[in-house]
Protein backbone atom coordinates (compact mmCIF):
# COMPACT_ATOMS: atom_id res chain seq x y z
CA UNK A 1 0.00 0.00 0.00
CA UNK A 2 1.03 3.59 -0.68
CA UNK A 3 0.54 6.32 1.78
CA UNK A 4 0.36 10.03 0.57
CA UNK A 5 0.19 12.97 3.34
CA UNK A 6 -1.16 15.89 1.58
CA UNK A 7 -0.42 19.27 2.94
CA UNK A 8 -1.64 23.31 1.93
CA UNK A 9 1.58 24.97 0.99
CA UNK A 10 2.37 28.42 2.44
CA UNK A 11 5.03 30.12 4.13
CA UNK A 12 4.84 30.11 7.54
CA UNK A 13 6.26 27.64 10.22
CA UNK A 14 3.50 25.67 10.56
CA UNK A 15 3.99 24.20 6.90
CA UNK A 16 7.28 23.95 7.31
CA UNK A 17 6.71 22.07 10.45
CA UNK A 18 4.20 19.82 8.94
CA UNK A 19 6.58 18.93 5.98
CA UNK A 20 9.55 18.03 8.43
CA UNK A 21 7.74 15.96 10.35
CA UNK A 22 5.43 14.49 6.39
CA UNK A 23 9.68 13.66 5.39
CA UNK A 24 10.04 11.83 8.64
CA UNK A 25 6.90 9.65 8.96
CA UNK A 26 6.41 6.56 7.30
CA UNK A 27 4.53 7.77 3.98
CA UNK A 28 5.33 7.51 0.70
CA UNK A 29 3.86 10.79 -0.98
CA UNK A 30 3.87 13.61 -0.16
CA UNK A 31 1.27 15.92 -1.52
CA UNK A 32 1.74 19.72 -1.80
CA UNK A 33 -1.44 21.34 -2.12
CA UNK A 34 -1.07 24.83 -3.97
CA UNK A 35 -3.93 26.18 -4.74
CA UNK A 36 -4.46 27.93 -1.33
CA UNK A 37 -0.93 29.17 -0.97
CA UNK A 38 -1.85 30.91 -4.53
CA UNK A 39 -4.59 33.35 -3.07
CA UNK A 40 -1.85 34.87 -0.66
CA UNK A 41 1.87 33.87 -2.69
CA UNK A 42 2.87 35.58 -5.55
CA UNK A 43 3.64 32.09 -8.18
CA UNK A 44 7.26 33.03 -7.78
CA UNK A 45 7.70 33.10 -4.45
CA UNK A 46 5.63 29.66 -4.13
CA UNK A 47 8.30 28.45 -6.54
CA UNK A 48 11.19 29.26 -4.52
CA UNK A 49 9.50 27.98 -1.51
CA UNK A 50 9.46 24.91 -3.53
CA UNK A 51 12.43 24.28 -4.68
CA UNK A 52 14.37 24.55 -1.78
CA UNK A 53 12.21 21.94 0.33
CA UNK A 54 13.91 18.60 0.80
CA UNK A 55 11.52 15.93 0.47
CA UNK A 56 14.48 12.88 1.52
CA UNK A 57 13.54 9.37 0.48
CA UNK A 58 9.94 10.88 -0.11
CA UNK A 59 8.02 11.50 -3.79
CA UNK A 60 6.84 14.67 -4.15
CA UNK A 61 3.35 15.77 -5.80
CA UNK A 62 2.36 18.69 -6.94
CA UNK A 63 -2.13 19.44 -6.56
CA UNK A 64 -3.68 22.59 -8.33
CA UNK A 65 -7.32 22.96 -7.23
CA UNK A 66 -8.43 25.28 -9.10
CA UNK A 67 -12.47 26.43 -8.25
CA UNK A 68 -14.35 24.50 -11.20
CA UNK A 69 -12.66 21.18 -9.58
CA UNK A 70 -13.58 22.07 -5.70
CA UNK A 71 -10.20 23.93 -5.01
CA UNK A 72 -9.59 27.66 -3.51
CA UNK A 73 -8.23 29.63 -6.95
CA UNK A 74 -9.59 30.95 -9.78
CA UNK A 75 -7.21 30.50 -12.41
CA UNK A 76 -7.48 30.86 -16.40
CA UNK A 77 -6.74 27.92 -18.68
CA UNK A 78 -3.51 29.91 -19.44
CA UNK A 79 -2.54 30.83 -16.25
CA UNK A 80 -2.79 27.22 -15.49
CA UNK A 81 -0.66 25.77 -18.07
CA UNK A 82 2.10 28.13 -17.17
CA UNK A 83 1.82 27.34 -13.86
CA UNK A 84 1.91 23.29 -14.76
CA UNK A 85 5.01 23.91 -16.86
CA UNK A 86 6.45 25.78 -14.10
CA UNK A 87 5.90 22.98 -11.83
CA UNK A 88 7.39 20.26 -13.80
CA UNK A 89 11.00 21.78 -13.87
CA UNK A 90 11.10 20.76 -10.40
CA UNK A 91 11.81 17.25 -8.69
CA UNK A 92 8.09 15.13 -8.19
CA UNK A 93 5.53 14.97 -10.26
CA UNK A 94 2.39 17.18 -10.76
CA UNK A 95 -1.68 16.17 -10.37
CA UNK A 96 -2.90 17.39 -13.62
CA UNK A 97 -6.47 18.03 -14.65
CA UNK A 98 -6.72 16.84 -17.93
CA UNK A 99 -10.03 18.68 -18.89
CA UNK A 100 -7.61 21.80 -18.09
CA UNK A 101 -5.19 21.17 -21.21
CA UNK A 102 -5.26 20.79 -24.59
CA UNK A 103 -2.54 18.71 -26.86
CA UNK A 104 -0.26 20.41 -24.55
Amino acid sequence: MITIVPLFVDDTETFQSAFEEAVHSRCDWIELRLDRALNDLDPFRLLEILAVLDPGDKRLLYTIRTDREGGEISLTDTEYKELVRQLCRLNGLVDVELSRLDHE
